[in-house]
């Protein structure tokens, strides 16, 4: 991507913005629950369970 051979870069802008927004979140959600989870804190089951969702749908939306 930095050496713009991507092409998706011009015939899909959009949808490789919101692609790469939707992986960053899940890095970020993935991050947070797994310090939550560290802590002991009550909502950090709950936060896990999100981010593995999150998880989930990258792998399966990645490799298309």
């Amino acid at each position: 991507m930095a050496n713009g051979q991507a092409p998706e870069l011009k015939t899909e802008p959009v949808s490789l913005a919101l692609h790469l927004a939707a992986e960053f979140a899940t890095t970020i959600g993935l991050l947070v629950s797994g310090a939550v989870l560290l802590k002991s804190k009550s909502w950090g089951a709950s936060a896990c369970l999100v981010s593995a969702g999150m998880l989930l749908y990258t792998v399966i939306v990645s490799p298309g």
